[in-house]
């Protein structure tokens, strides 16, 4: 299980695993033509160079938050009941 999964409360787990998931997708086509750009304006080496700087952000910025100090995943969030299910 996913530390988004667990944090997230059942009731809305698959519209945000949805959302997330179209955010995820949509950003690729984007991703590829600024790749494509940016290597035929400064030169493949470069754009290589650039996107594998981009990639080591993420991981700086990972290892600088809070979750490296997380030792276990947190208890999941169960939706209280919904009227809907009362009747």
């Amino acid at each position: 299980m996913s530390l988004r999964q667990a944090i997230t409360p059942e009731r809305i787990l698959g519209r945000v695993n949805a959302n997330l998931r179209m955010i995820e997708l949509g950003a690729m086509p984007a991703g590829s033509l600024v790749a494509g750009l940016l290597g035929e304006i400064v030169g493949l080496r470069l754009a290589l160079v650039v996107g594998a700087s981009a990639g080591l952000f993420g991981a700086l910025w990972l290892a600088a938050s809070p979750v490296r100090h997380l030792r276990g995943l947190p208890p999941p969030k169960l939706a209280p009941p919904s009227p809907a299910d009362a009747a």
